[in-house]
């Protein structure tokens, strides 16, 4: 046998083996992200049960859904976009019950944003958990009656791209 063959041979096993490698690399770096996203999705799906426990546990919170009084409203628009010595204008005229739903409403945007992100970025690849996604957003932007509240006093807190998200559906 020729040197230059065994040699060919020897090569051609080589660059197999190379190959294999990285396919079988290729193989366990998909299966990593699947098991990434599916992290991510858990740890939102646990953020926003706690939120629905909490909703249910306290009464109080309906008043996100049903709003304010009229005049409790008319007093919450005439201060939003004043200039004010007050950190926080809208919260140091707030009810316990309107600062719990306040904060419930806080909590929820940060999960609701965290999904936003997520799903963005290509990160969440199922088409059935982006709609069930898009659709708790949906329903807490145009008809969570503490959103414009929150955004009023501390929209700079949230990323820009989920602000103008969250208006463009409140219209």
């Amino acid at each position: 046998m020729d040197f230059e063959l065994v040699r060919l041979v020897f090569e051609i096993v080589g660059y197999g083996a190379g190959v294999t490698s990285v396919v079988i690399l290729a193989w366990q770096a998909n299966k990593q992200r699947k098991l990434n996203e599916y992290k991510m999705l858990m740890s939102l799906e646990e953020k926003y049960t706690k939120l629905l426990w909490k909703g249910s546990e306290q009464p109080e919170l309906e008043l996100i859904w049903n709003g304010v009084s009229a005049e409790r409203n008319k007093l919450f628009r005439s201060l939003m976009g004043k200039e004010s010595d007050a950190i926080w204008p809208l919260w140091q005229h707030m009810t316990d019950d309107e600062r719990e739903c306040y904060r419930y409403t806080r909590a929820g945007l940060e999960v609701m944003e965290q999904a936003f992100i997520a799903i963005r970025k290509g990160w969440v690849k199922d088409n059935d958990i982006k709609r069930k996604w898009l659709g708790w957003m949906r329903s807490w932007r145009t008809k969570n009656k503490f959103v414009p509240y929150v955004l009023e006093e501390i929209e700079d807190w949230f990323t820009p791209k989920f602000v103008r998200y969250l208006k463009t559906e409140r219209k």
